[in-house]
């Protein structure tokens, strides 16, 4: 609905074209709105400022009636408005006094194009006075007669940059010519008003995300990539209280705060998700906090541009230690041996089934080490079981002690374990295999009753361009060919199949 023209009878215009003068009436105005600024900004706010706000402009203009009402729906089609606020003169009679919170629906398919065109003006933001007597007929005056109104003032309301309703002044005892000074003083209640609402917009928010943040303990951050920072809610990087809400970091100083083990996984998944399209972020890692990693789980939503570069992130970080560490516990309990504490029979297969699955994907070579601990019943019939425990935790250190980053380890039977060791060469991997073995039988168990000498014997499987794999058992079943022939052979010794 764009409908410019003009109402016959109705004065209109934009605030720069007043022409305000001075006067008595005028300064009392000024003091009306000054007392009105002090209690929206003060804890009355919306809706008791506001309410006070009406009342003294009434009181001061001298009108018969303020009211405020608000836009709840509108279209090209039709407006549904409420009046939650009203304020009128008690000597005044003739006036037909409006129900607060009343409804009003406007069609414009079927109301006058007075009522249209003076809906369009208000969409333009100009104010309108009007002497209800010289207009047109029209439903819109027949409405205000029907009210008992002589002569009006309204001025829109807009709140960040949309029409939210119109602030309205009647007098039911005169055809009042309002002046350009006082037109200017009541579209400053306007914009007082519109702060109003702003103001207890954002105190709504506050306080549903105060309870958000208190149910779930999360707190609010978002990063722009375009101007390199972060805001973020205070809380995410420190406990101690009365730190302002407005933290802003640069977005080196993001990832200094993340755990470096935690910087490759979140960079790896966000690659992943720009790349299928995928406009949700959600990762669990640590971040620094009071110089402790906290574990937090990340949850955002992704802006992107045309071409699909990275934008913005903006979420929520949620305090989950205690979940994180019941996770752990049962991630303990599925994956590692209980008493070496290196992974376990069922996490081997699976991590030999990733290696397998990436060698046929994407040709990673890799070699499976399967060991066993020489004589291991001679040192429970000699020793003890209790020495025999110590000396697989013993073994098991050594192992760990050996391995480099991205090798796994684990113990797949009584006195048996295994190694995964990532693209290496087969002499590379009999190297490290040799180095197990010397490490160990250099290494005897020492307790403060006995020396304990322990040595491994050590069967070798390599995985070649030639290799073909079907399963785990097979690779097993090469590996456990070389482990037999060193241990046939006089034990302690490396063989490759």
């Amino acid at each position: 609905m764009d409908i410019r023209g003009s109402v016959p009878g109705v004065r209109t215009g934009k605030i720069s074209e007043l022409s305000p003068l001075d006067s008595g009436k005028h300064s009392h105005l000024l003091v009306a709105l000054a007392r009105g600024a002090e209690a929206l900004s003060s804890s009355k706010g919306w809706p008791d400022g506001v309410s006070e706000l009406i009342a003294d402009l009434g009181q001061t203009t001298g009108v018969s009636r303020v009211w405020l009402f608000q836009v709840l729906e509108l279209t090209d089609k039709h407006m549904l408005m409420n009046f939650p606020f009203e304020w009128v003169d008690e000597s005044t009679h003739a006036l037909k006094k409006m129900g607060r919170y009343d409804t009003k629906h406007w069609n414009f398919e079927t109301c006058s194009v007075t009522y249209r065109t003076l809906v369009a003006s208000r969409r333009r933001k100009e104010w309108q006075t009007a002497i209800i007597h010289e207009l047109d007929e029209s439903d819109f005056k027949d409405y205000q007669m029907d009210q008992g109104v002589q002569s009006t003032l309204s001025v829109p309301v807009y709140v960040q940059g949309e029409w939210w309703g119109l602030l309205g002044l009647d007098d039911s005892t005169r055809p009042y010519q309002w002046k350009d000074e006082e037109i200017s003083l009541v579209r400053m209640a306007a914009h007082l008003i519109s702060s109003a609402v702003i103001l207890d917009r954002l105190n709504s928010a506050n306080r549903q995300f105060e309870i958000l943040s208190n149910l779930t303990e999360s707190n609010a951050w978002e990063l722009d990539i375009n101007s390199g920072y972060c805001w973020c809610d205070a809380r995410i990087i420190s406990g101690v209280s009365g730190l302002s809400d407005n933290v802003h970091l640069s977005i080196l100083q993001v990832l200094r705060r993340i755990h470096p083990e935690d910087r490759g996984g979140l960079f790896y998944y966000l690659r992943n998700q720009l790349k299928r399209g995928e406009l949700t972020f959600r990762q669990d890692m640590r971040i620094l906090r009071d110089n402790e990693f906290v574990w937090s789980e990340v949850i955002a939503k992704i802006s992107v541009d045309a071409i699909g570069r990275l934008q913005k992130m903006a979420g929520i970080a949620i305090d989950i230690p205690e979940r994180k560490e019941k996770e752990e516990q049962l991630f303990r309990e599925a994956n590692l041996d209980t008493l070496t504490g290196v992974a376990n029979r069922g996490a081997f297969d699976n991590h030999l089934k990733q290696m397998i699955r990436m060698f046929a994907e994407d040709g990673i070579l890799f070699s499976l080490l399967l060991m066993d601990v020489d004589h291991f019943k001679a040192v429970n019939d000699t020793w003890g079981h209790g020495i025999g425990d110590m000396a697989l935790k013993h073994v098991s250190q050594i192992l760990q002690k050996t391995m480099r980053d991205g090798d796994f380890v684990a113990r797949i039977g009584g006195e048996e374990f295994a190694m995964l060791v990532r693209c290496v060469e087969p002499e590379t991997a009999e190297m490290i295999g040799e180095r197990i073995r010397h490490n160990i039988e250099a290494s005897p168990l020492i307790t403060p009753e006995e020396t304990v000498p322990l040595t491994v014997s050590i069967g070798i499987f390599n995985v070649s361009n030639e290799s073909t794999l079907s399963d785990c058992e097979s690779m097993l079943s090469k590996a456990d060919v070389a482990l037999y022939q060193a241990k046939s052979t006089g034990r302690n010794k490396v063989v490759t199949c």
